[in-house]
């Protein structure tokens, strides 16, 4: 069951980056399917380590959930809204990270897509 932040017990009880001496202040990383799963993981496990992060997904909506548990942590966070199957959305993403952020660090490209097809 999650906490008030929206992490298990489970992830309360596992290891940080930062347990592993990985410090990451001043860094920013942008992580693409941040709304929720492992993207929103990813997300709240850098901003423990002390990057900077932009969150990019469809959902506005639950960016914005991402954002403020990434702020809880006393992190920066920005919300993008980007379709990454749109070239024009996935283009537009570095352009509004840097000029929020000044630079670009870490990506993690986490989205998926799913394409109709038949297996056989």
């Amino acid at each position: 069951m999650p906490d008030s932040l929206g992490v298990s017990a489970a992830r309360r009880s596992a290891a940080t980056l930062a347990d592993f001496g990985l410090d990451l202040t001043g860094r920013v990383a942008i992580i693409t399917g941040a709304s929720r799963g492992l993207g929103r993981a990813m997300a709240l496990a850098l901003a423990e380590a002390g990057a900077s992060v932009a969150c990019v997904a469809r959902s506005e909506e639950d960016l914005r959930e991402t954002a403020r548990l990434v702020e809880e942590l006393g992190r920066q966070s920005m919300i993008i809204g980007a379709d990454i199957t749109d070239i024009d959305d996935v283009a537009a993403i570095p352009e509004k990270v840097i000029d929020t952020f000044d630079k670009i660090d870490i990506l993690v490209n986490n989205a998926g897509i799913i394409v109709g097809a038949r297996f056989l």
